[in-house]
């Protein structure tokens, strides 16, 4: 046999052979993926149907630290697909599950995201109250380190002056001038949340349905709230 025919040989089976390895680490990042997802799901609807709230904070926190996992098993998948050989799909007659993401991949575009349309239906998650937890969390976080403030577990249930706005930045964090414009109105505080202490300006602020709050400390000798 000729050096040239066995070289090519040899280059065959090495080729079959590293595709063969690179799909296994894309089917096993997929399986990954979904079962931490449906991990997630579960946990979710637990956390939107529980009403006590000690239970509904426990859930609250288990959710938050499933998102960091989920996270590194996204970031696993988009690497095994970064390595999955799309040489031999075939777009338009491939119909099969990941079809969608290897003809997007041969066109130069990225991967479709949860709630796209071409996103595997096994990964589709329900769109629920998660979502605004894990953004204020993290939100709640910043705005601390923003204005050198700190974070405290809170428990209200009663009532205070406040101003808020809806304006935030890109991440979540509010424009803490708009709620210093913002008229004062007595507003209900919730049972639980957490609260920025901003000692050096004098303001708590704290995020409830869909708005964040300020309240004026110096209207305050005591707090209307435990921390």
């Amino acid at each position: 046999m000729k050096k040239n025919k066995l070289q090519e040989i040899i280059n065959e089976e090495v080729a079959a052979l590293l595709e063969a390895s690179m799909s296994r680490k894309f089917m096993n990042a997929v399986e990954d993926l979904q079962k931490i997802q449906l991990a997630q799901q579960k946990l979710r609807k637990a956390f939107v149907a529980e009403k006590d709230a000690k239970k509904k904070e426990k859930l609250k926190q288990d959710i938050i630290k499933m998102y960091k996992v989920v996270q590194k098993a996204e970031a696993d998948f988009n690497s095994a697909i970064r390595s999955e050989p799309i040489d031999d799909i075939d777009e338009g007659k491939n119909k099969g599950l990941w079809a969608n993401i290897h003809a997007k991949r041969k066109r130069g575009e990225k991967p479709a995201k949860p709630g796209d349309k071409d996103y595997p239906k096994t990964l589709d998650i329900e769109d629920i109250q998660f979502e605004e937890v894990q953004r204020t969390e993290s939100a709640t976080d910043t705005l601390a380190d923003d204005i050198g403030g700190k974070v405290y577990n809170a428990t209200g249930g009663g009532t205070a002056e406040a101003r808020s706005t809806d304006k935030t930045f890109d991440d979540g964090v509010p424009v803490l001038k708009y709620i210093a414009r913002a008229s004062k109105k007595r507003v209900k505080l919730p049972k639980k949340f957490r609260v920025v202490v901003d000692e050096k300006y004098g303001w708590f602020y704290y995020f409830d349905k869909g708005k964040w709050y300020g309240i004026d400390k110096k209207k305050y000798s005591t707090p209307p709230f435990d921390y």
